[in-house]
């Protein structure tokens, strides 16, 4: 058997996404090498097997083409999101819509780093076929032919124990495909596809066990107190508050928003929360736990088997409405759509997505359209598509009032004009969702009304390296988190006032939303835990705040 240059460059790619991978150990990192030399050295003892050179050739050619995709696949997703590809990622790409993933495609793609990264990759590649010198290693055929009987015993022995024993080897075949890069792109995706369409297909399988869990369970609502005419719930898309002016930034991007703060916007009120982070860095990760009770707490429990927000307040005698700029079909499909299920009224500016520019304020006409569906008592979600990528995209051309002139680069990793160029366009996103916002105020401003606004997420833009987007950072989920009052809440409801007032300095993290909305407005159930409510006396603000899983926020 002839160990050529294909051999080394395979071990090679993956050894270097080992080395690259951020929070690599150097025990896991041996184990990536030693599991990818035996992987390719098992498949050329079994070429070696095969007296079809030709064949031998082209099967050596796809093995380290696909290993050169898939290293490339790797070193995009570390560069621009500080982990390999993953089935995590999977999940993220087929809860998107198709139009998502172009915008995500042309803005990663466009970035010179990307650019750079991936010439200098190819032209590695392409030498690798080019260059015709040959580094051959022949290894003993007694040799080879006693590696393949060990590898089969190897092989044998889990198997033997599934048989004997009922213990299938998965763990160990897991574990062998995440280490091995052309194994484990496949393998992840396929992981992320059975993964979503489970969720998915149980969450719509439990809805009828929760429509007879809701008639049988009358007592869940332990209080209803609920008067509040319009209880609204605007949530944002991608908003990072450390890029608005209410939250401190240099640029005028939120003007509506400072009237507001100051009682200056139709006589209501906004209030500011200074310290709020959401559980995730992704639209359906967030999803899992910002409208029901699930949370970092209380995760064991899957988020289609918890009471949501919707349900609730239909309990209560409300009447649901979710209005959303964002299209309801996926790849496979999505938490928020299958939760807008669960409203009375669901209606979307552009249900397939497939609208070139539909901009947040089409959620206004939305809204005025139906608005005669609701009652004497409304629960009213707008759903944003506020900040996403691709920024530029997200506001109407009058709305370009800033600049990459000025913008301050300070704290930035920024590298040129173009990126300028995309702070400026994210500064812009914010100036136009405040306009948004204060038309969104405007009609809620006469009647008796509270409004809630948080995005689902933030974004890190240049703030821990040169990449802009989602991020598992502290930036990449600092975000803004509103509540805006009208003159006749005010009047109305001064304790609850006094209560948004208590908390505006308390630390927050989204996944306890729901615990806190509900009492806040009158309604307590089952599940409400008063340590997690911000307006209670007895709120937890020592609360370790984990996101993504496992990072803890400490704030700045």
């Amino acid at each position: 058997m002839q160990l050529d240059k294909r051999f080394y460059a395979f071990i090679l790619i993956n050894f270097i996404i080992a080395c690259l991978t951020p929070f690599q150990t150097m025990a896991n990192g041996a184990k990536i090498l030693f599991n990818t030399i035996l992987f390719i050295f098992i498949i050329y003892s079994l070429l070696d097997l095969s007296k079809k050179e030709n064949f031998k050739i082209k099967f050596k050619n796809f093995i380290i083409i696909w290993c050169m995709v898939a290293g490339f696949i790797d070193l995009f997703c570390i560069l621009n999101f500080n982990t390999p590809f993953s089935a995590s990622f999977m999940d993220i790409l087929l809860a998107t819509q198709t139009d998502e993933i172009k915008n995500f495609l042309d803005f990663y793609l466009g970035m010179n780093d990307n650019l750079i990264l991936m010439c200098i990759y190819v032209a590695l590649c392409v030498l690798i076929f080019v260059i015709k010198k040959d580094f051959i290693l022949t290894i003993n055929k007694k040799f080879v032919n006693g590696f393949l009987i060990l590898c089969a015993v190897a092989i044998l022995i889990p198997i033997g124990n599934w048989i004997l024993k009922d213990k299938p080897p998965y763990h160990l075949l897991k574990k062998f495909a995440e280490r091995v890069n052309i194994l484990k792109i496949p393998y992840s995706a396929g992981e992320g596809i059975i993964h979503t369409k489970t969720y998915l297909n149980e969450y719509k399988n439990s809805k009828q066990a929760l429509e007879a869990n809701l008639k049988n369970n009358p007592d869940y609502i332990t209080q209803n107190n609920a008067n509040i005419t319009n209880v609204v719930v605007v949530i944002g898309e991608s908003a990072s508050r450390d890029f608005m002016q209410i939250y401190g930034y240099d640029l005028a991007n939120t003007p509506n928003l400072q009237k507001a703060s100051k009682g200056l916007l139709g006589g209501g009120q906004a209030f500011v929360f200074d310290d709020v982070i959401s559980p995730e860095a992704n639209t359906n990760a967030v999803f899992h736990t910002l409208l029901n009770f699930s949370d970092y707490e209380n995760k064991e429990m899957p988020w289609f088997y918890q009471m949501n927000l919707l349900d609730i307040m239909r309990l209560a005698g409300y009447h649901t409405m979710w209005l959303s700029n964002q299209g309801k079909f996926s790849i496979f499909g999505n938490i928020p759509a299958t939760l807008s299920d669960r409203a009375d009224i669901q209606r979307y500016t552009d249900i397939t997505n497939t609208a070139p520019q539909t901009y947040d304020g089409k959620l206004l006409d939305l809204y005025d359209k139906n608005k005669h569906f609701l009652g004497d008592k409304n629960f009213i979600i707008f759903h944003l598509i506020g900040s996403h990528l691709r920024y530029s995209g997200r506001f109407p051309k009058s709305y370009a009032k800033f600049h990459p002139a000025d913008i301050n680069p300070k704290g930035l990793h920024i590298k040129s004009q173009k990126d300028l160029q995309i702070v400026s366009d994210y500064v812009n996103t914010f100036y136009y969702t405040d306009d948004v916002l204060a038309k969104i105020f405007e009609r809620f401003q006469d009647s008796d009304s509270i409004v809630f606004y948080l995005s689902d997420h933030a974004q890190d833009v240049f703030q821990t390296k040169h990449s802009a987007g989602h991020q598992c950072s502290d930036f990449g989920v600092e975000i803004p988190f509103i509540i805006y009052v009208s003159k006749t809440f005010m009047a109305k409801h001064k304790d609850k006032v006094e209560e948004i007032k208590s908390a505006l300095k308390k630390p927050f993290m989204t996944d306890d939303f729901i615990q806190s909305l509900l009492p806040l407005i009158g309604i307590t159930t089952k599940d409400n835990i008063e340590a997690k409510n911000i307006f209670s006396p007895q709120f937890d603000s020592k609360r370790k705040r984990f996101y993504c899983g496992t990072k803890e926020y400490k704030g700045r």
